[in-house]
């Protein structure tokens, strides 16, 4: 059901870490200051240079982590490299939901899961 090659749910506040992740995943190794970037104050500079994530340097396609709270707020990404991969983070109350897209999976899916993932998620307090 899902188009997914990776996925993680991370806690937005106290340590930011890892609440759920696919074994193995590139996303079970995201770390604070990743989280922090992603939804950090300076929007200009991810948007030039990239961010990490897992510690893989990616870029970001289109930044919309920053609006009103009635909003999802997301951000779209593509890991660099050959393999250029999809990712969407949305923002819930309390995480951030991390889904990578399997190869050829347009960016678009993804996004569209993961914010349908974090609406239900805001939707029940979490």
């Amino acid at each position: 059901s899902c188009d997914g090659s990776d996925v993680a749910i991370v806690g937005l506040y106290d340590n930011k870490a890892v609440w759920a992740s696919k074994p193995g995943g590139v996303l079970a190794a995201i770390c604070p200051p990743e989280v922090e970037a992603l939804v950090g104050k300076d929007r200009g500079s991810i948007l030039q240079e990239g961010v990490s994530v897992g510690g893989r340097k990616m870029a970001v396609i289109r930044d919309h982590m920053t609006g009103p709270e009635t909003e999802i707020l997301f951000i779209d990404i593509r890991t660099k490299g050959s393999e250029s991969l999809a990712l969407t983070v949305a923002q819930t109350t309390k995480a951030l939901v991390f889904v990578m897209g399997k190869r050829g999976v347009h960016g678009g899916i993804v996004n569209k899961k993961v914010c349908d993932m974090a609406k239900y998620l805001r939707e029940r307090g979490v």
